[in-house]
């Protein structure tokens, strides 16, 4: 009946909302998030109608593929990707990268209710389906809760809200516009973080380019009653040290605001410096998992070995995971350092002293080191791109041999091309290296069509704890990849 009568029931429009602090001084409001606590039949019914309009969003290519926020296929590591290959595609041409990270403030609170209806209605959206949007919209309420203290009801004229099922749906239909308000540079959305890339031969044609960007950008913002901030926005320039040994500092202003040039910036949880070298992101992970470590060596002895484990797959394991395959093409001896964290880690789990060579630790606890880890999470992105076409920004990454080769061949019913590089720093682009481990797959790995994401992701698992430890005959081992024996930095102890 709601959805047929264009109606939002009045009782569900009544929030409760919850400050969740986020970063820096907890006494400034502004590092507060605010988190609406909804009825749970509010939540049902966004599902559903949820789920219609995003297969209707979906359907007819509404969302730009610049946005990587809230839609399934993509991910912040999906998102790092397609930033890190552009980087080094314009690195490889000899071009200088600026990169604006663009902070909006309060940016789902900002969303005009007016504005947003009116975006609604141009992208195709039924007459009785936007009375529904309007009625969800208008007329909600929400009161404060700090501790066991509410506030008094506060009618709420703008925002969707933050907790919600339908608010970010809402809030990508927002600022999908974004974009075309974007000249040369090429922009990169993940909900409201903003990323812009330019280049140029030189600082000069970067600056034009990068300052005529970002004041289209605070022009968009300024149409769409959004609010740019220019304290927390700032600039970097990312480019090739041997050939840009030592570049000047480049000016931008916007809304009459110097906006800041900074050398390092954490992007989506990942530290990004000037020459995508990675040292202050490994140093991070290090610094996380070795504090972990410490407090379960503290705690190990009143675990049993199913909770050490299990602390290990919820407090160090997702820090291995997170983003790997962008900043697992950093120096050898930097991923050598977490693989040692790796180790410590394996002998307190099982209790054991270094005179316990690791691979034997390893091969107990059914654990990839992280140099074939990284390896492995590339060849899963590849298959999973290719096996969903998302993103598509992405999958135009990947083409087989057989759709580019005139004769096809054996191999080229299921290899990939292997673009040319003309750098090693290069060769780190997922196009190069995802498509080159990919091609090294035993060909029934490499069989897309006769796979589910579930199927494949077990089966190559099991291809890397069984095929990545080869045993000669004087019980040295082997890595699958590399070829090397004892010395190779995967087992080595």
């Amino acid at each position: 009946m709601s959805i047929e009568n264009g109606v939002f029931p009045n009782m569900w429009k009544k929030a409760r909302l919850i400050p969740i602090y986020k970063a820096e001084s907890r006494t400034e409001r502004n590092n507060y998030r605010p988190i609406s606590i909804l009825p749970i039949l509010s939540k049902l019914l966004e599902r559903h109608v949820a789920n219609s309009y995003v297969k209707f969003l979906t359907e007819n290519d509404i969302l730009s593929s610049c946005q990587h926020g809230f839609r399934a296929h993509h991910s912040c590591e999906s998102t790092l990707i397609l930033i890190c290959e552009h980087l080094l595609d314009n690195i490889e041409q000899g071009l200088i990268n600026g990169i604006a990270l663009i902070d909006l403030s309060k940016a789902f609170d900002l969303v005009d209710h007016r504005l947003l209806l009116q975006k609604l209605e141009q992208y195709g959206i039924t007459p009785i389906a936007l009375k529904w949007f309007k009625s969800y919209l208008n007329d909600r309420y929400q009161v404060v809760q700090i501790a066991s203290f509410l506030s008094n009801p506060a009618l709420i004229k703008s925002g969707v809200p933050q907790g919600s099922i339908l608010g970010p749906i809402l809030f990508l239909i927002f600022i999908n516009d974004l974009p075309s308000y974007v000249g040369s540079s090429k922009p990169f959305l993940f909900a409201d973080d903003s990323t812009l890339i330019s280049s140029g031969s030189d600082l000069h044609e970067l600056s034009v380019s990068l300052k005529s960007d970002m004041t289209s950008v605070s022009r968009w913002t300024n149409h769409n009653k959004m609010s740019l901030n220019p304290g927390k926005t700032k600039i970097m320039k990312i480019y090739s040290q041997s050939k840009f040994p030592d570049l000047s500092p480049i000016t931008i202003e916007v809304n009459n605001n110097n906006v800041k040039e900074i050398t390092s910036a954490i992007l989506l949880g990942v530290t990004l410096d000037q020459h995508l070298k990675w040292d202050r992101q490994i140093n991070t992970i290090y610094n996380i998992i070795n504090s972990r470590l410490y407090l379960l060596k503290r705690i190990r002895s009143y675990l049993t070995f199913q909770s050490r484990i299990q602390l290990y797959y919820a407090l160090i394991y997702p820090h291995l995971l997170y983003c790997s395959t962008v900043w697992g093409n950093a120096n050898n001896d930097l991923i050598t350092c977490l693989l040692k964290l790796q180790k410590r880690a394996a002998r307190l789990i099982l209790e054991q002293s270094t005179e316990v060579p690791s691979i034997v630790l390893f091969r107990k606890l059914n654990w990839i080191p992280i140099f074939n880890l990284i390896k492995m999470r590339k060849r899963l992105l590849v298959f999973n791109t290719l096996k969903t076409s998302w993103p598509p920004d992405l999958r135009k990454l990947f083409v087989f041999v057989r759709d580019s080769h005139p004769i096809p061949t054996r191999s080229s019913i299921t290899d990939l091309k292997v673009p040319s590089v003309k750098t090693t720093q290069a060769k780190s682009k997922i196009s190069f290296n995802g498509a080159s481990l990919f091609n090294s797959l035993p060909s029934e790995l490499k069989d897309i069509e006769n796979h589910s994401i579930y199927s494949y992701k077990k089966k190559l698992k099991t291809y890397f704890i069984q095929l990545n430890y080869e045993v000669d005959h004087v019980n040295k081992f082997r890595c699958i990849d590399c070829k090397h024996i004892t010395h190779c930095q995967c087992y080595s102890q």
